[in-house]
């Protein structure tokens, strides 16, 4: 295992396993945000696992580019499960489905409600909003 420092945290690390390190050397309890998404609190601050790792092991995210879990399973923190991915026309498409309801609104903080593990409800729909009918431009 391969620890580096946590960039803009004194004297907390990181590892390529995807866990963090306290400055009095304790590991720190992780979290789930978002349904699947792991998180942990470092200074009162949460910090994304999947992000931190990517940023200090790969460095930082390239244009456009969206972290990518070669498995598939965004619990699954490890370095060599982790890579920055800049998706083609077609796979941007995808993404734009995946972070839109099927009626075409966008899944934002404010208008998502978490149900059950890793369901979402859209709130426009729920409140009887209008499907989009034109979609802006992908990425």
């Amino acid at each position: 295992m391969s620890w580096l420092p946590l960039s803009g945290a004194d004297g907390f690390f990181i590892s390529d396993q995807g866990k963090f390190k306290s400055p009095t050397g304790r590991i720190l309890s992780e979290f789930t945000i978002n349904g699947s998404t792991r998180a942990v609190k470092v200074r009162k601050k949460t910090v994304q696992v999947h992000l931190a790792v990517l940023t200090t092991f790969v460095g930082p995210r390239p244009p456009g580019g969206v972290p990518w879990w070669s498995n598939g399973d965004p619990t699954d923190n490890r370095l060599v499960n982790l890579k920055w991915h800049v998706p083609n026309s077609d796979e941007a498409e995808v993404l734009v489905r995946v972070n839109r309801c099927r009626n075409g609104h966008v899944y934002s903080r404010e208008n998502t409600k978490h149900w059950g593990t890793g369901h979402r409800i859209c709130l426009d729909c729920e409140k009887g909003h209008p499907p989009v009918t034109q979609l802006p431009e992908v990425l």
